[in-house]
């Protein structure tokens, strides 16, 4: 071929590996091009071209950067709130649960926040990690994101953390945490504010400590007037969306 694209499968994948590896070694007058949405460097050494979420790392023509994950979801659902104050205030009057956190495998920052949260009052786990409810794992679903915003109605807030915190590693997390109409409490992209309205939700890499983070949450929790505000906020600002 003169062209062969390899995902970052390639590099979860035992048997996925050993291939790529026989192709790059049969091969060599192809042209390697590198493909991936996960926080993932692509090794230059070994592919010629890459597509990457990265939009620090330079290499002249051979890196491009994709669009942030999360735009692979605006032609289902844009990234539009329609949630009036009318219908959040109905929301709020069927008493809503306190939040949710829906993840397959643990990381860190997410569990801290977790736990943390949990301290305060409980979260419900719906995913197969840390599960704490009766919800069944969905992950591997055809509809896993449909789902994903469905298990997420109901609630207040959303767990939204990332596997993994660097520039431009934007994932569906905080679009199906808005679509579900709660307030995402976001850890991950440092610079997500560049994607997403800055009032619609509780940016971590805004503040000093996870605690002060939980105190924030609090804070809105208690304020009924605060909770309505964000959750009725657009998603995403006039300029945001010109992007």
């Amino acid at each position: 071929p003169d062209y062969i694209f390899a995902t970052d499968k390639c590099f979860v994948r035992r048997k996925s590996l050993r291939a790529l590896k026989r192709y790059l070694k049969n091969n060599r007058d192809s042209v390697f091009v590198f493909f991936t949405y996960e926080c993932l460097e692509p090794n230059l050494s070994l592919f010629d071209y890459a597509f990457t979420w990265n939009p620090e790392l330079k290499c002249g023509d051979r890196v491009a950067r994709n669009f942030p994950y999360m735009y692979d979801f605006r032609n289902d659902a844009p990234l539009t709130n329609t949630l009036t104050l009318e219908e959040a205030r109905t929301i709020l009057s069927g008493s809503p649960r306190f939040c949710n956190f829906i993840y397959s495998h643990s990381s860190g920052p997410r569990d801290s926040l977790f736990q943390l949260l949990s301290q305060y009052k409980p979260v419900d786990s719906l995913g197969h990690y840390l599960n704490n409810t009766d919800t069944e794992d969905t992950r591997n679903d055809s509809d896993w994101y449909g789902l994903s915003i469905s298990m997420k109605k109901g609630y207040k807030f959303s767990i939204a953390a990332e596997n993994a915190s660097s520039r431009g590693y934007t994932t569906e997390k905080i679009i199906s945490s808005l679509q579900a109409h709660t307030v995402p409490i976001y850890w991950g992209d440092p610079a997500v504010a560049e994607y997403i309205n800055p009032k619609a939700f509780v940016n971590c890499h805004d503040y000093a400590s996870f605690d002060e983070v939980i105190e924030r949450v609090r804070e809105i929790d208690c304020n009924d007037g605060l909770w309505l505000d964000m959750v009725t906020q657009p998603w995403q600002t006039e300029e945001q969306r010109a992007k």
